[in-house]
């Protein structure tokens, strides 16, 4: 996962503040940064994003699979998102096509 920190009123993203962490790892919130996660799709991933979606963790998420997302994933992460009222911080969810 890397998230990039914004600042000035023109919310700019600077380079030289990134921040590279771990999935699973205890992670603070940083509700003023932009997330985006590079994944793989798998339960333990997906029910870990909808926490830190739940907890409000960062400004915006995107979600970038590296495999595949299958359909019953792409779901599961729906339904969280639908029950939990978090999908306006979903900004981009990426994958390879699956037709599983």
């Amino acid at each position: 996962m890397c998230m990039e920190t914004r600042s000035g009123a023109e919310r700019k993203v600077t380079s030289d503040h990134r921040i590279h962490s771990q999935l699973h790892a205890v992670r603070p919130a940083l509700p003023d940064v932009p997330a985006a996660y590079f994944v793989s799709p798998t339960l333990a991933n997906i029910h870990r994003i909808a926490q830190d979606l739940q907890k409000g963790l960062y400004e915006s998420f995107h979600l970038n699979f590296v495999e595949p997302l299958p359909r019953s994933l792409l779901e599961e992460l729906a339904a969280s998102v639908a029950q939990d009222g978090t999908s306006e911080l979903v900004e981009q969810v990426s994958s390879k096509l699956s037709l599983c």
